[in-house]
């Protein structure tokens, strides 16, 4: 049987960023989408490349990382289906600013550069959504920088609760799955602390009955007392 093919307008429609478009707007921008399938560990772009334009995700995960000059990763995010890469390079064009690679096998869409500004200047209002945006990346950077004044625990369960909002698969028990495998150590470069610290108040949580895991997923089972734990 032949696959679907993507429906980049839906996708769009559901970012913040293309929101404001009308239909005719978005179906004509989805038009001029460029499908990229990336496979497991494929990177996107690095650091320091040229940018052109941005991506949107239309299935499959991708991570946002920063490597040191020695090669350590620092993992910063995860973004899944409906999530934009990039645009930031729509505004300023500078150099990419982290590498972004697949976290399994996802599939993109690329806009490039020029044809948001011709459809931005015939739609104002995609201007006005891109500024929402900038100021929730600085919202985004306070948050982060007051996050990492907080205690251990504080941040695993912020990280594990951020998580669940893009990847979570609410069960018939009420319980939020993470269909997305996350290794200690991932969790621990997001929460800014070492897998051995993640190990244990990951085996807190389970006696607690807060966190369980599913076939190796990350299963929220009491979401209001992780929030409570993560100090929202």
């Amino acid at each position: 049987m032949k696959k679907k093919p993507t429906d980049f307008s839906a996708i769009l429609k559901s970012n913040d960023l293309f929101r404001p478009l009308e239909p005719r707007s978005l179906d004509k921008l989805a038009g001029v989408i460029r499908t990229v399938k990336l496979a497991s560990g494929q990177i996107l772009f690095s650091e320091g490349d040229a940018s052109n334009g941005c991506y949107c995700v239309a299935g499959g995960a991708v991570k946002v990382s920063l490597f040191s000059q020695d090669g350590d990763e620092t993992l910063l995010a995860v973004l899944g289906k409906g999530d934009i890469i990039g645009e930031m390079a729509l505004v300023d064009r500078l150099p990419r600013s982290a590498t972004v690679s697949a976290l399994k096998d996802a599939e993109l869409g690329f806009i490039s550069t020029a044809e948001f500004e011709r459809l931005a200047d015939a739609n104002t209002q995609i201007y006005r959504a891109m500024l929402c945006v900038l100021s929730r990346r600085i919202r985004d950077a306070n948050d982060l920088k007051a996050s990492q004044q907080k205690p251990l625990n504080a941040r695993i369960a912020q990280v594990l609760l951020k998580l669940s909002e893009g990847f979570g698969e609410k069960l018939p028990d009420g319980r939020l799955l993470i269909r997305q495998k996350f290794s200690q150590a991932q969790l621990g470069q997001m929460a800014g602390c070492a897998r051995e610290n993640v190990n244990r108040q990951l085996t807190r949580w389970k006696r607690d009955k807060l966190v369980s895991q599913v076939s190796r997923y990350y299963c929220l089972d009491d979401i209001k007392a992780l929030r409570r734990e993560a100090r929202l």
